[in-house]
């Protein structure tokens, strides 16, 4: 069967709100689409809470048009624009582009990059974040801290680490940063350094 390619919209048909997105398989990409969304692991947050609310059902897919895959990105981007999905849709970004095994152009790579430049984030989204940091740095202590570790152990650690199986084997590494890998291992940024109780 001959793959449609072109661009496509799906549409809340309770608030007509639209996602709009392309693909050189239009059919592929729906089907994508369900599948992700079925398990919850949609790229779009905002596509993907509407789904959980409304379910399925309540979504409908459309194609806009057909074209070649050398104008997908640009006629996106031209849906993107002309219903609005990403101010007042599903959209998660103003610049078209998408995984399609298509190659965004210089043009397109620069947009995007100017888009996400001075992107402020709200308080909501900062603390969001910053709870998800917590316990990889800082926060809540990692699994092996307080523990103390076998000198057997330790032999263990060394030799899953040296040879091809460290990662920067075979990489000739510059002194600068020779020096700032020792420097990050001393003191409290040591992962065996102890915190002493008392404080």
């Amino acid at each position: 069967m001959e793959k449609l390619t072109g661009i496509y919209k799906i549409t809340n048909k309770l608030n007509n709100k639209n996602y709009v997105g392309s693909g050189i398989d239009i059919k592929n990409r729906w089907n994508l689409h369900k599948f992700k969304l079925k398990n919850n692991k949609h790229h779009s947050v905002k596509l993907q809470r509407s789904y959980n609310k409304y379910g399925i059902n309540n979504f409908v897919f459309e194609i806009l048009e057909y074209c070649s895959k050398e104008v997908l990105i640009e006629r996106e981007q031209y849906w993107i624009d002309t219903l609005n999905s990403y101010n007042k849709g599903y959209n998660c970004n103003p610049i078209a582009g998408s995984c399609l095994g298509t190659k965004r152009t210089e043009k397109t790579k620069n947009k995007i990059s100017k888009a996400k430049l001075g992107l402020k984030r709200d308080e909501i989204t900062k603390k969001k974040i910053s709870e998800t940091m917590k316990g990889k740095n800082t926060g809540r202590p990692s699994w092996n801290s307080g523990k103390k570790i076998s000198k057997e152990h330790k032999e263990k650690i060394s030799k899953s680490l040296s040879g091809s199986k460290n990662p920067n084997y075979g990489k000739k590494l510059s002194e600068e940063t020779i020096k700032k890998m020792s420097e990050a291992k001393k003191g409290v940024n040591n992962p065996m350094y102890k915190k002493s109780k008392a404080k």
